[in-house]
């Protein structure tokens, strides 16, 4: 997924990419056939959209 930096600031668009991101290192999605992201991967996720 790729968001712009100005739709990040919207608290709404910040929320649902936070949400997204915690759920793709989920056994859900491996369930359905995706790769899931390591925990690493999350963190380093969360803290480019400044959330960790």
């Amino acid at each position: 997924m790729y968001v712009s930096s100005k739709a990040l600031e919207k608290p709404h668009v910040k929320a649902f990419v936070e949400f997204y991101i915690r759920k793709a290192a989920t056994e859900l999605i491996s369930d359905v056939g995706y790769v899931a992201t390591t925990d690493q991967e999350m963190q380093n996720n969360l803290t480019a959209i400044g959330l960790e």
